[in-house]
């Protein structure tokens, strides 16, 4: 088998009238009509059979043509450093190329010929992006490169300007002479009539394109090889200094390719799998510029977790994951796996459960030492609920607090959600904990009362309640709690309600019900109910009952 079609190759194909029967300069005719093109290429009609007719050329052409209108390309149709570019890893020299980003956007990339399908071995440094690398290229020679020094040295130089263009003139009055020679042959050609004079027409036109292509090159090498860079070319750099960007591409591309010999681009990988691009400018041997210069994966690649932290040290604050989120109108998953990379280089520091800083930023982080104290202080066990409560934290920052605690010896995790101080000797909560809180109390405790001291959760106080009933260690008072055996707990009636309301006249509220009678507000509201249909009390719609003497 073949090597694979090319894209070039198709292209080719596409576009080689020679399929519509014709043939392309200076073939023998058998007497049929030839003509010559606007390019001054010799075409014969008919001289073998046809592939595809002339109508479906010229669709095919008129596509092609609507297709090129339609191209996205740069903003004057010119790559900067094209044929300047050099692969670090294989060699390569890098290609023009256009691709659509995962924004559907068509954007402009240089490529490393070396990753290309059809190599056997391909490069691992596929891509860079066009934009990036031509920004950073004219940076460094707006910054390093066109200052009045180095103009001055260029000058200096300088070798032998009038010997170059003597020279220079030489081959340029001989280019010329041949491409008049060359356009009275074609003239000739056509107007042959013999087949004989019509072949050695043809070889002659021939010979002098050889010879013009050959003297065309000699010019070229002799201006390269020219020692220092032609100094006009950096004036022309240096007064569009300030706003190089902003010049002709076509221009600023000529006079780059004058200075730099060549950029060489390099892609590594870190420990931790993290990309590191790289470029390194050279410039001509004798253009008298001193040392290469580096340019960082950091001014090179504008990554998007690059740009997120950016913006977040342009903040000069802590900054949460919702208002990143939001910002960059992407999900917080997102954010957190981008913003991961950025703190492994060491741009952001994370701070867990409020969000990301700038990673040399100075952050209050001595509040876990608060914590610490404040868990040693206290009897019980205590869990992330308490401390978030105590301290309105966030969930993983309170955690965060608590497990520094336990990496700087002050604290100790004891079963799965409590801290106690690392000297104490309390263990996990568990049913004699709550058995003895709830005798120590004596008097009626709630579930919720009980899981919020101890931190854990109402499903698990009940059945350390259910557990102490059936051992006959607590007693249970329906709608209201448990207590101890031997507490004074008696049961409230409506009769002793009356008897209080009684004795003290004037207004009763449901707290003050609930505290003299250690009952729960639905209890109070029932049994006021019945005394305002007694007729002991009146309801007062905002602040609870009167007794029904008050005025």
């Amino acid at each position: 088998m073949g090597n694979p079609f090319r894209y070039d190759g198709v292209q080719r194909i596409l576009q080689n009238p020679i399929y519509t029967g014709r043939t392309i300069s200076g073939r023998f005719s058998n007497g049929k009509f030839s003509r010559i093109d606007d390019e001054g290429l010799i075409i014969t009609e008919d001289t073998h059979p046809a592939l595809v007719t002339v109508d479906q050329f010229d669709d095919v052409q008129s596509i092609l043509r609507r297709k090129k209108q339609h191209q996205v390309t740069t903003a004057a149709g010119t790559f900067l450093l094209s044929g300047l570019i050099r692969c670090g890893t294989c060699g390569c020299s890098f290609h023009c190329s256009h691709a659509v980003n995962g924004s559907g956007e068509m954007n402009d990339y240089y490529r490393c010929s070396g990753s290309h399908p059809d190599k056997k071995t391909k490069c691992v440094h596929p891509t860079v992006t066009a934009a990036d690398l031509e920004r950073e290229v004219l940076k460094a020679v707006k910054n390093h490169l066109l200052t009045d020094e180095n103009l001055k040295r260029c000058w200096a130089a300088y070798a032998n300007p009038e010997a170059t263009i003597n020279l220079a003139g030489q081959f340029e009055d001989k280019i010329v002479e041949l491409k008049a020679m060359i356009a009275t042959g074609q003239k000739n050609l056509i107007l042959a009539t013999r087949p004989e004079d019509f072949a050695v027409i043809s070889d002659q036109l021939q010979d002098w394109k050889s010879e013009l292509r050959g003297l065309q090159r000699q010019s070229v090498d002799q201006q390269s090889s020219n020692p220092g860079i032609e100094p006009l070319s950096l004036e022309k750099l240096r007064e569009c200094r300030d706003s190089i960007e902003l010049a002709d591409r076509k221009l600023i591309a000529v006079a780059l390719a004058k200075v730099i010999d060549q950029i060489i681009v390099t892609r590594i990988y870190s420990s931790t799998r993290q990309r590191i691009t790289t470029a390194k400018v050279l410039f001509h041997p004798d253009s008298y510029f001193g040392e290469p210069i580096e340019i960082s994966d950091q001014e090179l690649t504008r990554r998007p977790w690059r740009i997120m932290a950016q913006w977040i040290i342009d903040q000069k604050r802590l900054v949460s994951l919702k208002e990143i989120s939001k910002n960059f109108k992407t999900t917080q998953s997102n954010v957190s796996n981008r913003l991961g990379r950025a703190v492994q280089c060491g741009l952001l520091q994370k701070v867990q459960g409020k969000g990301w800083a700038d990673g040399e930023m100075e952050l209050n982080q001595t509040q876990w030492r608060d914590v610490a104290a404040w868990v040693q202080s206290r009897k019980n066990p205590t869990t992330i609920d308490h401390v978030m409560k105590r301290f309105e934290l966030h969930r993983g920052l309170a955690n965060a607090h608590l497990r520094y605690g336990v990496q700087n010896d002050l604290l100790k995790k004891i079963g799965n959600q409590h801290w106690v101080d690392i000297k104490s000797e309390l263990k996990s909560t568990g049913y004699e904990d709550i058995l003895g809180w709830v005798i120590e109390q004596d008097r009626i405790c709630s579930v919720a009362e009980t899981a919020e001291e101890f931190g854990i959760k109402q499903s698990q106080v009940r059945s350390y309640f259910a557990k102490a009933v059936e051992k006959k260690n607590l007693a249970h008072h329906p709608r209201r709690g448990w207590a101890s055996l031997t507490a004074d707990i008696p049961f409230v009636t409506a009769d002793d309600v009356e008897d209080y309301c009684h004795e003290k006249r004037g207004h009763f509220d449901v707290g003050e019900i609930c505290d003299v009678f250690e009952i729960k507000p639905g209890q109070v509201y029932k049994i006021m109910r019945k005394l305002v249909a007694k007729g002991v009390v009146t309801k007062d719609e905002e602040t609870g009952w009167n007794h029904i003497t008050t005025v």
